[in-house]
C-alpha cells in the first residue's frame, strides 16, 4: 500500500483508555530506539516513519535514511528531523504518522479518549528551491474511525529559527458528539502532490503539546454552536453577540483578536483563504472554519 494512502485512510479501532487531558504521546521526541530490522534507522516510539515503511514494502533497509533524531532541539535532548526520500535517482515526499503497530495497516493511530482544543509545537523549515511544504495534521476519531475533530497547517515559508505553530481542532463534524477513541498525527515534508521533492527540503519539529479548556465553574468548550457564523463583505458575522474572538490562519498564526462583545468583526486587512475562528458564547468556547474571499 502506498504510504500516503496508508496515513490518510485513518481506520479506527476499539482500544480505550480512561485518562483525561492526555498529552501528545512522545510529543517531545525524546524516546527513540534502533529499528530491529535496520540498526542504522532511528525508530521513533509511538510513530511509523517512512524509512520503516520502505522496509515493510521492499524488504530492504533504506540506503539513505531520512527520518532522524536531531540534537538541534527546541528543548530536551532530541527533536524530529525530516527530509525527502531519495531512492537513488529522485527525491520524493516523506512522512511520519502516529501508530502503535508498523505491520498492521488496519490499525492506525493510538488509543486516545480526550478532546484537546489546540496542538502547539515548534519547528524549523527549509522549503528548498522549488517551494516544498511542511504539513502538520491532527485528527481525533471515534471507535468507528470517523473523525470527530481535526486540524491542519501547511507551512510554506522557510525559517532558520524555531517558530511556534498552533493548530485549533475543529469539532464541527457530524460525529462530534461521539466519544473519542484514537488519535493520528501526520507530518509530511515535500509537496502535497507526492511528485519529486527538492533535495534541500528539511523540517525539524519539537515539543508538541495539546491544550485543553481551563476547567472552571463558568467556562466550557463545545463543538456545536446554536448561532450562525459566516463571512460576507469583508466581515465575519455572528447571529448573536459573542466575545473573545480569535482568528487564526492555517499556519497557526494569530491574525486578529477582539475581546469585547460583538456581532461583527472587520477582516478587510486579511488575505483570502481559510481561517479558524474561535469565540465565546454563553460562557462556552466554539470554533468554526471560515473562508474569506
Amino acid at each position: 500500500m502506498n504510504f500516503f494512502l496508508l496515513i490518510t485512510s485513518l481506520l479506527g479501532f476499539t482500544l480505550t483508555l480512561t485518562a483525561q487531558n492526555q498529552p501528545v504521546p512522545n510529543g517531545d521526541f525524546e524516546n527513540w530506539k534502533p529499528f530491529s530490522f535496520c540498526p542504522s534507522i532511528d525508530s521513533l516510539e509511538g510513530y511509523n516513519i517512512y524509512d520503516e515503511f520502505i522496509f515493510t514494502e521492499f524488504g530492504e533497509c533504506p540506503t539513505y535514511p531520512i527520518i532522524k533524531k536531531s540534537t538541534d532541539k527546541y528543548s530536551g535532548n532530541y527533536a524530529l528531523e525530516m527530509k525527502p526520500y531519495y531512492d537513488g535517482s529522485n527525491y520524493y515526499s516523506s512522512g511520519v504518522y502516529s501508530s502503535l503497530d508498523l505491520f498492521e495497516e488496519s490499525i492506525q493511530g493510538i488509543p486516545f479518549t480526550s478532546k484537546p482544543t489546540k496542538l502547539t509545537g515548534y519547528y524549523k523549515f527549509n522549503s528548498g528551491t522549488t517551494g516544498d511544504d511542511f504539513v502538520i495534521s491532527v485528527q481525533v476519531s471515534d471507535r468507528f474511525g470517523y473523525s470527530i475533530g481535526d486540524g491542519t497547517i501547511i507551512i510554506t515559508e522557510s525559517t532558520n529559527a524555531y517558530t511556534k505553530f498552533e493548530i485549533l481542532l475543529d469539532y464541527a463534524s457530524n460525529n462530534n458528539n461521539n466519544a473519542p477513541s484514537s488519535l493520528v498525527i501526520v507530518l509530511l515534508v515535500g509537496n502535497q502532490t507526492f511528485d519529486t521533492a527538492n533535495p534541500l527540503s528539511k523540517a525539524v519539529i519539537d515539543n508538541l503539546q495539546f491544550e485543553y479548556p481551563t476547567p472552571t465553574s463558568t467556562t466550557n468548550y463545545s463543538a456545536t454552536s446554536s448561532i450562525n457564523v459566516f463571512a460576507a463583505n469583508k466581515n465575519i458575522n455572528f447571529s448573536e453577540n459573542v466575545s473573545d474572538v480569535h482568528v487564526v490562519d492555517m499556519t497557526g498564526a494569530s491574525k486578529m483578536q477582539e475581546t469585547a462583545s460583538t456581532q461583527q468583526l472587520n477582516v478587510a486587512t486579511l488575505k483570502s483563504g481559510l481561517y479558524v475562528v474561535t469565540y465565546m458564547y454563553n460562557d462556552t468556547y466554539f470554533s468554526k472554519k471560515i473562508v474569506l474571499e
